[in-house]
């Protein structure tokens, strides 16, 4: 009996054993991890800490307006200045209180370098003022040939009622600005436009003795009959050109 009790009894102590070393693994197995995570932690919070802080970019400058206005700078030819006023965003189509466009006042003193620059940057060409003045018209006051030019090419209208309903051709035709009308005409102008008045170019051109004027308009195909002077050719007894080559034939 003693050697069977012995026996279990040592049987005993090794299952005893075997259990506390199963779960001393266990406890080691679970310290392990646990120091495992904490070392990653650490080391994830070091690694934040310790990467630099990203340098923060400064506010780009933003471009001063000159004191001039960009009215006055477009009038006496201030490129400088008109240059500074797109740089800071100004508003390119911005009236005074005239009424007036840069781009206007521009083409009316004839600075053609800054209607050019004005135009390229966004201008609206075909802009009125309060009381229709469009660029094209202020050029054509002007006179300034070369900056009408450049507006029609850039898409002026060259029809564009203006004051009292006048066309640029009227403009060109009260002024005596044959270069001016020239170009107005190549560029699709109705010479047959009625101002409020209900006068055409021609009527204008021969009204102020514009006769090169009212040569180059019937030439191209103004129609006289549109005008008072068929009434009164008719009250002087007068025919017109083509009454007298249907006599003639």
């Amino acid at each position: 009996m003693a050697a069977v009790i012995t026996t279990t009894d040592s049987r005993h102590t090794w299952v005893a054993l075997l259990a506390q070393l199963i779960n001393s693994r266990r406890q080691m197995k679970h310290l392990l991890l646990t120091t495992i995570a904490a070392v990653v932690l650490v080391g994830c919070g070091e690694s934040q800490q310790s990467a630099p802080a990203p340098e923060a970019k400064p506010e780009p400058a933003i471009a001063k307006a000159p004191d001039i206005s960009i009215h006055i700078a477009a009038e006496e030819g201030n490129i400088n200045a008109i240059k500074q006023h797109l740089a800071a965003g100004t508003n390119l189509n911005a009236r005074n209180k005239g009424g007036f466009t840069p781009l206007q006042i521009a083409a009316g003193e004839g600075q053609k370098e800054i209607v050019a620059l004005l135009i390229a940057k966004g201008a609206n060409v075909n802009a009125k003022s309060d009381d229709g003045l469009t660029a094209l018209l202020a050029a054509n006051l002007g006179p300034h040939k070369e900056v009408a030019k450049l507006l029609i090419t850039k898409g002026a209208d060259v029809n564009a009622r203006g004051f009292f309903g006048m066309t640029p051709l009227h403009a060109a035709a009260m002024e005596g600005n044959k270069e001016i009308a020239e170009l107005l005409i190549a560029a699709g102008a109705d010479l047959n436009a009625k101002a409020e008045s209900g006068e055409t170019p021609l009527e204008l051109a021969i009204d102020l003795k514009q006769t090169k004027i009212a040569d180059l308009l019937r030439k191209h195909g103004a129609d006289l009959k549109q005008t008072k002077y068929n009434d009164l050719l008719r009250k002087l007894g007068g025919k017109t050109g083509e009454e007298l080559k249907a006599e003639l034939k």
